[in-house]
């Protein structure tokens, strides 16, 4: 592997690299340590290029952090275009705007540029008070995942910010005894929850007005129950079936380095021992590691393939005031009567 910095290429006074990414938030990033050479300089904001043997670009960024220690070995952690996503934050109102405006608005406002972004199929209305440049794109395609359930991922291609469908098949794949190193296996209930009761509160005083129940899962681990208030204001954007928490699984695996295992895309997994581990599965997060002999790719893999979680905000409903009370209110403001009672 080589880094470009400055239109140079490194390749013999590299260490170590890691590269990677979740689907968490989008980002991906890049850390590399080096030998100390007094005719480099990385600095903070620097552009840098993951590359490959074969000229292929992997990666594109700009330094965050730089480290230097005692050994006279440094290093540097870089992040892509989409970390920028998460350290802005806006003020907005959006009303009956489409999902691919809303997000063109919001790149040129932080100065991203735009990549490919899916067909509208839906109008958003919603407000965005101090609410980051990720949480507000990702409303958008909530909205939009809402209405035709396709499952929707911000990416950074390259310098551009792109939106795509989470899930693609990637061209590996992790089969015993070919390219599996480890894998391990695990299932919990600690977060589970199987009923949920939903209520309201009726003058300072809470009104049960029902539940949603998985009746499968009480019958074989008991009542775990959380209580959810529902008003006027968030009832229609209330997603009760994503409260309810199943049994959790996990899987991470390390196999022989391979740049097609990139989180947000699928891969299939045959491996004898475990059968749980059989099927195609999201990759959740991956982590690749080159030293001077080695390349390795770590993976946490998701058993289902969802659409990131945001909340939605919805315009607070306003109580209509009577007209004695509106005549009132003109009584007491001078303002609107020129500061004279």
């Amino acid at each position: 592997m080589m880094i470009r910095h400055k239109g140079i290429i490194y390749k013999d006074i590299l260490l170590n690299i890691v590269w990677g990414g979740d689907i968490k938030t989008s980002t991906r990033y890049l850390e590399v340590s080096f030998k100390s050479d007094e005719n480099i300089n990385f600095e903070c904001g620097d552009k840098v290029e993951l590359i490959s043997n074969f000229f292929e670009v992997l990666f594109i960024g700009d330094i965050f952090v730089i480290r230097k220690n005692t050994k006279e070995e440094y290093s540097f952690k870089a992040f892509d275009k989409a970390f920028r996503l998460n350290k802005n934050y806006l003020v907005k109102n959006y009303f009956n705007q489409l999902p691919s405006e809303i997000t063109k608005g919001v790149l040129a406002e932080i100065g991203l540029q735009v990549g490919t972004l899916p067909k509208d199929a839906v109008r958003c209305t919603f407000p965005a008070w101090n609410r980051t440049a990720y949480s507000i794109i990702l409303m958008c395609y909530k909205i939009q995942h809402n209405q035709d359930k396709k499952i929707y991922s911000i990416v950074s291609e390259g310098e551009k910010i792109s939106v795509i469908e989470q899930g693609t098949l990637c061209n590996t794949k992790i089969i015993d005894g070919i390219n599996i190193l480890n894998a391990n296996y695990s299932k919990s209930i600690e977060d589970i929850v199987n009923k949920v009761v939903l209520y309201t509160m009726n003058k300072q005083r809470p009104a049960v007005i029902g539940n949603k129940i998985d009746d499968e899962s009480i019958k074989k681990y008991g009542v775990f129950q959380i209580a959810q208030e529902q008003d006027k204001s968030n009832a229609a954007y209330l997603q009760v079936q994503n409260i309810l928490k199943k049994e959790e699984e996990n899987a991470e695996i390390e196999v022989l380095g391979d740049t097609e295992l990139i989180s947000g895309f699928s891969v299939p997994t045959k491996i004898n021992n475990l059968s749980n581990l059989n099927g195609v599965f999201l990759i959740k997060s991956d982590r690749h590691t080159w030293t001077a002999n080695t390349y390795k790719t770590s993976l946490e893999l998701a058993f289902e393939n969802v659409m990131n979680d945001v909340d939605i905000e919805t315009y607070p409903v306003s109580k209509k005031k009577k007209k004695a009370e509106v005549v009132n209110d003109y009584k007491n403001d001078f303002s609107t009567v020129g500061g004279v009672n």
